[in-house]
């Protein structure tokens, strides 16, 4: 193997890498702004990426695309009218961009064993471990993220449920 291909290989590597990280941001993000809409409440900007970026304005919404792809964020705008907001909504749209992105790579596992060559297979395998994973570290409770939203929300929807259940 010369120079040249294990540069070409290595650059395909970090190519492919780069773009199953940032794919996988996007879709989580983008699963929770599904999430956001189905509830009734509006998408102000969804955040793919920190750093240097550029933007997009899409239906009302700023798609910022950002070069590193390990953050993303979705910011909410007004609940819409007669739309109400709750513990359980919350819930929701912390488990959407999870269960959306885990989808996707089980949906990129299935799609590449039916329809895809051993090498190409191979490929997709590696892509979809982004999303799995992605999905897996995203809903354990640390930090900020949204195993954390997710438990932190589910306390006080049962505390709110012991506190009527008491008064009654």
């Amino acid at each position: 193997m010369s120079y040249g291909s294990l540069y070409e290989f290595w650059m395909f590597q970090f190519t492919a890498i780069a773009l199953g990280a940032w794919s996988s941001t996007f879709v989580h993000e983008l699963g929770h702004a599904l999430a956001f809409w189905a509830c009734r409440v509006r998408v102000r900007s969804i955040e793919t990426g920190v750093g240097p970026s550029f933007t997009l304005r899409i239906c009302g919404v700023r798609w910022v695309f950002g070069l590193n792809p390990l953050a993303g964020f979705c910011k909410p705008g007004a609940v819409r009218k007669n739309a109400k907001w709750d513990y359980k909504r919350s819930i929701f749209v912390s488990a959407a961009g999870p269960v959306l992105e885990g989808l996707v790579g089980l949906l990129i596992i299935v799609g590449g064993a039916m329809f895809c060559s051993i090498e190409t297979n191979l490929l997709l395998w590696s892509g979809a471990m982004f999303y799995i994973l992605g999905a897996i570290v995203n809903l354990i409770p640390m930090g900020e993220n949204d195993g954390a939203s997710i438990r932190d929300n589910l306390r006080e929807l049962m505390q709110t449920k012991q506190s009527k259940e008491v008064a009654v």
